[in-house]
């Protein structure tokens, strides 16, 4: 977690040693891991400094609450006294946290005022938590079989490409809309609880839609 809270704050502040506009964005985000069947559905934050009109670098921390998958698994609980084993259900619950900066070059108007389309690359780090939902069963008699856990922290790092449009009004703010595919070179679990979630994938489609509050320059 701490390291979660240390990730967040550093690509929020991507950029500190440009110069020019400094602007705070806020939205609603939308996820769709390669290969699954469900869509996720969150928010963002976003900070970004410009270097001029034309280019800016960015840091942006989207969070996905978690969606459970309906299929059934096969578990196993242990009986303290005995040391048998019985077959027990499961389904598992997936969440994701990514964080993602980058750098963005403006075509158009540029990045204060007007229309502009926008595109750039991006650094990714992700955080899932894979969840277990076990039958009940009574604790004071059983204990979970040896593999199978309540809980999977999942982390990933990759890139990925980014580009969108946006429209400025001075005074008011700035709307936007921008699609982004990301590619993850690692994933690593702390258990083998991950691998029963249908919602964990290298490649991610994402989707924000957003408003953008310049609030001074340095």
């Amino acid at each position: 977690m701490k390291i979660r809270n240390v990730l967040i704050i550093a690509m929020l502040c991507v950029g500190t040693q440009a110069f020019g506009q400094f602007g705070l964005s806020a939205g609603a985000s939308v996820l769709r891991p390669f290969g699954a069947q469900k869509t996720f559905v969150g928010g963002h934050l976003s900070g970004e400094y410009s270097v001029d009109d034309v280019q800016t670098y960015f840091g942006r921390v989207s969070i996905y609450p978690g969606i459970s998958d309906p299929i059934v698994n096969l578990g196993g609980i242990q009986e303290i006294s005995t040391g048998s084993i019985y077959p027990i259900d499961f389904t598992t619950k997936t969440n994701y946290t990514i964080i993602s900066g980058g750098a963005r070059y403006y075509l158009g108007d540029g990045y204060e005022t007007g229309l502009a389309a926008y595109g750039g690359s991006t650094l990714n780090v992700l955080f899932n938590s894979v969840k277990a939902q076990y039958e009940e069963f009574d604790e004071t008699k059983f204990i979970l079989s040896e593999g199978f856990t309540r809980k999977s922290n999942v982390f990933g790092f990759g890139a990925g490409l980014q580009g969108g449009v946006k429209y400025g009004i001075i005074g008011l703010g700035t709307v936007y809309m921008d699609l982004g595919v990301d590619y993850l070179f690692a994933l690593q679990a702390s258990n083998q609880m991950a691998n029963y979630s249908p919602y964990l994938s290298n490649i991610l489609f994402q989707v924000n839609v957003g408003f953008r509050k310049d609030i001074g320059g340095f």
